[in-house]
């Protein structure tokens, strides 16, 4: 089926429709959940976590050692102490937004933030409450905040679905100053340099708590770990037992705050946080899919619908996967969604546009065969059944396929008919496609060109059921005719014969079938006119029905061809062969002495002229006339000449060869084409059938001897011109040996000089 521009139009729409949808944000759900919380999933944790991350957690044995949470700050006091400044960067993700009950406790951290000046504090971004609409920013008490080194935000908007996933690198407080988030801060503070990053940024989860260094708050507090563990390291102190309500939720699941810290601060010193694509680009991919699909739809092989639906989404979200691996989030899923989707409705339309075709295709046959004018009629239908749904096109499919079949029931009663019909015309018939290829044959060409049992193979079967008769017969004394009791020898002697008989009728048989699958113009090699002819009429462009005739030694063929739709190139060719030597002789021949006539011999003649031309073979051309015939009729009477001319013929027969065309040309005059043969050999056949008639004894009607009967002959060796040339020059020859006292030979090439000299 030709596929038309519709297709474009079809899938770019697909693609605009989707593309529209993506940026209207209808399929941020499936991009979240399949394209990039699945996608995580198939991630394996990598190597890239930094080593310098650790973290000290509030977990559930410091709890039960210390007391419940919160603590006295004095504690925090207690641990910037044991861990000696050896950190570079210390982060508490504690909230301090608010005065503690112990004043001494407030000043004695800040004291000590102040003295060793790498202590980070978090800002909270929470619901205001006085007005449940807006949202505030907490900053740890002034007394606390004034010494550390940075503060960072905390507390991100989640997705609609309460998840995790974006992150905004800044927000702006209420006098449009930028406050960095607590991870991007930390990594700013700990490389002492600014870090370009997007506005917004994907957390690249590798794992949960296992994949860092986590230490107990109580045995760091109880000098349990060694300081020198967190020499030039940055540590976050977070909370990290159930209860505190310190939980994010992920796309990997709940998550304490602080490993949600660790993870992005990973990622930004890493530089492997997940970075989508503009939504722009995005909808440029959307787009760009949908003409990919339309090209692969219009220009490849399609057969296999369904694989090439789900191989191209496999393939796509195969790029998808490997791009977020490398940090690259694009929208796979809509992307995936409009190539499905392209190529769906592709098919759609194409197979709309199938249904169309053969509702068109099948109304027309079923019209068509019932309009149809045959001479015969195998099975009687109602011609009229349906004229007139039919013309106004109202079958419904039911009808539609009924009649199909009924249709389909008595075109194969017609095959059969025509089966046997062809089966049965004594004519071969060859059938072939338009590049010559036999397709089709009828018994009598078989037999025609492969005779299933030649002379050669009956022979073969004479000889091989005499050889096994002889053998049988000499173990008649050992072998009884009761199978049973043979031995085993003779058994296996006697399958072995059965199955050399059986291959040997397969064989034979299936000569039959070598025709099918044939060059027409191989089954020509002998008749090369034939050969040349078919292969014109293969090789034209405009297949008229043509016949042609050629001959093989003694037979005389006859070919018709008739393409079966005369106005296609494409159509297949009925070939009808048959052997018309026999009324062809009648045509041609001479009635008195059974030599071709002049009409025959002229043909034949412009044919060889041809052939000679073509293959650059020799050619002679003889006239002979019989001397002096006119006072031998007047001397002895017309039936005593017709004796001599029957006799001349005679000798002419059994002189020349096969190849030869002797023909009566005329009255008493002969003439012979030699084929394949130069000058002296047409000299030296003429002087022998010169010298043999003049030896032949000759009586007339009542048995008395006549006169001695002479010949004269005019030889001419063919170099160019025509058939009426040739036959001039024989016949110059001819007249000067009758100038010359007759009874002798004259070749063209000996006098043509002196002809030329007299013209002049």
């Amino acid at each position: 089926m030709v596929r038309d521009n519709k297709g474009l139009i079809l899938s770019l729409s697909i693609g605009l429709i989707i593309g529209l949808f993506y940026l209207l944000g209808a399929l941020n759900g499936l991009e979240l959940k399949l394209g990039y919380d699945y996608s995580l999933l198939l991630n394996k944790k990598s190597d890239v976590i930094n080593k310098k991350i650790k973290i000290i957690g509030i977990d559930s044995q410091s709890i039960d050692r210390i007391g419940v949470f919160p603590w006295r700050r004095d504690l925090y006091t207690k641990l910037l102490k044991k861990l000696e400044n050896k950190p570079k960067i210390i982060s508490f993700d504690i909230l301090l937004s608010d005065y503690s009950a112990y004043l001494e406790d407030d000043i004695g951290f800040s004291e000590e933030i102040k003295k060793i000046r790498n202590v980070i504090l978090p800002i909270s971004l929470e619901t205001d409450p006085n007005n449940k609409e807006k949202l505030s920013f907490f900053y740890p008490i002034e007394e606390i905040s004034k010494n550390t080194k940075s503060l960072g935000l905390i507390n991100y908007l989640p997705d609609s679905d309460g998840i995790l996933r974006k992150t905004k690198i800044f927000q702006l407080d209420d006098d449009n100053k930028k406050i960095n988030i607590f991870p991007y801060e930390i990594a700013r503070q700990y490389l002492n340099q600014e870090i370009e990053l997007p506005e917004n940024i994907y957390c690249n989860f590798q794992g949960k708590e296992d994949i860092f260094e986590i230490y107990s708050f109580y045995d760091v507090l109880a000098g349990k770990i060694d300081p020198d563990i967190f020499k030039d390291s940055i540590v976050l102190v977070g909370a990290m037992a159930e209860g505190l309500q310190d939980r994010v939720a992920s796309p990997i699941g709940p998550m304490y705050g602080v490993i949600y810290h660790a993870q992005l601060l990973s990622n930004i010193l890493n530089n492997n946080y997940i970075n989508a694509v503009s939504p722009k680009i995005n909808f440029i991919l959307i787009f760009s899919i949908s003409f990919l699909s339309y090209l692969i739809w219009r220009y490849f092989d399609t057969s296999n619908q369904i694989i090439l639906i789900f191989s191209s989404s496999a393939i796509l979200y195969i790029i998808h996967i490997f791009l977020f691996k490398n940090s690259i989030w694009i929208s796979g899923i809509s992307i995936i969604l409009t190539n499905m989707a392209s190529f769906v409705s592709l098919i759609l339309l194409e197979q709309i546009k199938i249904a169309k075709t053969l509702k068109f295709e099948l109304d027309s046959l079923i019209r068509n065969y019932y309009k149809k004018n045959l001479k015969y009629r195998v099975y009687q239908t109602n011609v009229n059944l349906l004229s007139d749904e039919l013309d106004k096109d109202k079958l419904s499919n039911t009808e539609r396929v009924y009649e199909i079949s009924k249709i389909g029931k008595n075109l194969a009663l017609e095959r059969s008919f025509l089966e046997t019909l062809l089966n049965n015309i004594k004519i071969p018939i060859i059938v072939t496609n338009h590049m010559g290829n036999v397709i089709l044959t009828n018994p009598n060409a078989e037999s025609f060109f492969f005779s299933i049992y030649s002379n050669k193979e009956k022979e073969k079967e004479s000889n091989y059921n005499k050889e096994n008769n002889e053998k049988l017969a000499s173990k008649k004394d050992t072998i009884e005719l009761n199978e049973n009791i043979f031995e085993n020898n003779e058994k296996n002697y006697l399958k072995e014969k059965r199955k050399e008989n059986l291959e040997f009728k397969i064989n034979t048989t299936n000569k039959k079938e070598i025709l099918i699958g044939k060059k027409i113009f191989d089954l020509f090699v002998n008749l090369p006119t034939f050969q040349d002819e078919l292969k014109k009429y293969y090789e034209n462009k405009d297949r008229n029905s043509i016949e042609f005739e050629d001959d093989n030694g003694t037979n005389i063929y006859k070919m018709r061809l008739f393409n079966l739709l005369a106005d296609s190139v494409q159509s297949n060719t009925i070939c009808l062969m048959e052997d018309v030597t026999s009324w062809h002789k009648m045509a041609n021949k001479d009635g008195l002495t059974s030599l071709w006539n002049q009409r025959f011999f002229k043909d034949q003649l412009k044919k060889e002229i041809e052939r000679a031309k073509r293959y650059k073979t020799f050619l002679s051309l003889i006239m002979m006339d019989v001397d002096h015939f006119k006072k031998f009729n007047d001397t002895y009477g017309h039936q005593t000449g017709d004796i001599v001319l029957k006799n001349v013929a005679r000798v002419i027969n059994e002189t020349v060869r096969n190849t030869d065309i002797p023909a009566r040309y005329g009255g008493e005059e002969f003439a012979i084409i030699l084929t394949v043969t130069d000058e002296v050999g047409a000299l030296i056949l003429a002087n022998r059938l010169r010298q043999r008639i003049e030896e032949l004894v000759m009586k007339d009607i009542n048995n008395k001897p006549v006169s001695r009967v002479t010949a004269s002959f005019g030889v001419c060796f063919y170099t160019d011109g025509d058939l009426e040339k040739f036959i001039e020059s024989a016949d110059i020859a001819l007249y000067e040996c009758k100038e010359n006292g007759r009874n002798t030979v004259v070749s063209y090439s000996k006098i043509k000089d002196n002809i030329k000299d007299t013209k002049k």
